[in-house]
């Protein structure tokens, strides 16, 4: 295991694709998934993001599954999943542990690209996605189909300012998050919902 992860190491800081390294490693171990999931939705009301780094299409039996945390946010979780024949007690948790560590150095900095990526182009209150956001991808749409073929609606929440004098502001705030939950409910996959900034 300590050869493997030396030459995974290696490979991935100088660039190399490790695929195929991975791959041989699964087999030779007896697992069918290998994957971890960036998990944004605490923070910034994001869905989780699976990424796969190996998938056997094989029916999976004994998983394994190692948190990682930022800032005290367990925000990244590595799963490893073997084969229906390989039993738990057969499993070295702290050799997968140590494996599971190396593939999170590997992929971390994929993993803050798209928190800085998340929290560049989203609200922070609501998770949808913000003005400068949309500004960009409108434009880039329009570049491949005729603005008079796009439809864009803005929506104004009337008299939130009450609802935050009478109440209090953290009632308006829960007001805004329902609202655009209930609005990105209706959209389809091919359209956005914007927050005002």
């Amino acid at each position: 295991m300590l050869q493997f992860l030396k030459k995974m190491l290696c490979e991935a800081a100088s660039g190399e694709d490790t695929t195929l390294l991975f791959a041989e490693f699964c087999r030779e171990k007896r697992i069918t998934r290998l994957y971890y999931d960036v998990d944004l939705q605490k923070k910034y009301r994001r869905p989780v993001k699976r990424q796969y780094i190996y998938d056997s299409g094989q029916k999976s039996g004994y998983t394994l599954k190692f948190d990682y945390f930022y800032q005290n946010y367990e925000y990244v979780h590595a799963y490893v999943e073997f084969d229906e024949g390989v039993a738990e007690e057969a499993v070295d948790r702290g050799q997968y542990a140590l494996f599971s560590d190396a593939l999170y150095l590997i992929v971390s900095r994929e993993n803050m690209q798209i928190m800085l990526e998340t929290a560049e182009n989203t609200d922070p209150l609501t998770g949808i996605f913000n003005m400068p956001y949309v500004q960009k991808k409108y434009y880039e749409t329009v570049k491949q189909i005729p603005a008079s073929e796009l439809f864009v609606i803005w929506l104004n929440v009337k008299n939130l300012r009450y609802v935050n004098e009478e109440l209090d502001p953290k009632t308006g705030d829960e007001v805004l998050i329902k609202y655009a939950q209930k609005i990105t409910a209706l959209m389809g996959e091919d359209e956005a919902i914007k927050s005002r900034e």
